[in-house]
C-alpha cells in the first residue's frame, strides 16, 4: 500500500444494527476535528458529512490508481484497462477456443503480490485454484479477468482494492485498501463441474 494512504486515517465502527460507519480524518494526531460525525434521526450522515466521506474515498482511489499506473509504467506492461478499473496484460496465448464465462468452471495456477513486489499467495504452495465463474468468493477483480482469457492463456491482472479486498483486506496478509497483482495461468475451462 502506497505511503499516500497512510494520511488518511479511517476508523470503522460497527454500529449496533450492523451498519458501517467511516469517519475519515484528514488531520494530525494533535488537531482536533472541528465536526464529528452525527446521524439524523432516520439514521443518516448529514450531507456534509457525506461529501467528505466520499471525497475522503476519491482521494485514496486517486492515489491508489496513481501507485498503479507507476507500478505498470516501471514494468512496462502494456495494460488494458476496463470500465470497472482492472488493468490486464495478458502475455502468452493459448491454444484454448473456448471463451469464459459466468457459471463456466476453471482451474488455474496463480501468484498473488503487492505493488511492492511482495509475494503472499502462490499455486505452488497451495495449489491450483478451482472456481466457478460468478458464483464463488474469489475477488471480483480475478473473476472479471478470467472472462478474458481462453485455456491456457497466461495473465497480469492488476487489481484495484475495490476489485480485491476492499476496506476489509482478507483477514490474513491482504490489508484494506490494498491494491493486488495477480499472475494467472488458464489451466481448464469447462461448462459442467469436472
Amino acid at each position: 500500500m502506497s505511503r499516500k494512504l497512510f494520511r488518511y486515517v479511517v476508523i470503522i465502527t460497527i454500529l449496533s444494527n450492523g451498519g458501517l460507519m467511516l469517519i475519515p480524518s484528514c488531520k494530525s494526531s494533535g488537531e482536533k476535528s472541528a465536526r464529528q460525525e452525527t446521524k439524523t434521526q432516520n439514521g443518516d450522515l448529514i450531507e456534509t458529512q457525506k461529501e467528505d466521506l466520499i471525497e475522503t474515498h476519491k482521494n485514496i482511489m486517486r492515489d491508489e490508481s496513481a501507485d498503479i499506473d507507476s507500478y505498470v509504467s516501471r514494468r512496462n506492461y502494456k495494460v488494458t484497462t476496463t470500465a470497472t478499473g482492472l488493468r490486464y496484460y495478458i502475455y502468452k496465448k493459448g491454444t484454448g477456443t473456448l471463451a469464459v464465462q459466468n457459471d463456466f468452471f476453471v482451474q488455474m495456477n496463480y501468484t498473488v503480490s503487492l505493488l511492492d513486489g511482495k509475494q503472499i499467495y502462490s499455486s505452488d504452495s497451495t495449489g491450483a485454484i478451482s472456481f466457478q465463474v460468478g458464483k464463488s468468493e474469489i475477488a471480483s477483480g480475478l473473476q472479471e479477468g478470467v472472462k478474458l482469457m481462453k485455456q491456457g492463456d497466461k495473465a497480469i491482472f492488476i487489481l484495484p482494492s475495490h476489485l480485491a479486498y476492499g476496506l476489509t483486506g482478507d483477514g490474513d496478509k491482504i490489508k484494506y485498501y490494498e491494491a493486488l497483482v495477480i499472475d494467472a495461468e488458464l489451466l481448464s475451462v469447462s461448462e459442467t463441474r469436472p
